[in-house]
């Protein structure tokens, strides 16, 4: 399916996440949400983006969730 936002057409597209080889969806409204900001494309899946984060917090001492 395709849709016009923006002036601009899209497409749901099927991606293989880097990590751990599973396909994800990148829909419509993502897609559009990325080029709004001006993000590149992801190359993980939700899972593996989550787990890359948690890694980075650690390896960098960051302390998860609000300071008290």
């Amino acid at each position: 399916m395709t849709q016009t936002i923006g002036g601009k057409q899209y497409q749901d597209l099927e991606v293989h996440c880097k990590d751990c080889g599973s396909m994800f969806l990148f829909t419509v409204g993502e897609q559009a949400f990325f080029d709004d900001k001006g993000f590149t494309p992801p190359k993980r899946c939700q899972e593996c983006r989550k787990k890359k984060r948690k890694d980075k917090r650690r390896d960098r001492g960051i302390p998860r969730g609000p300071r008290r």
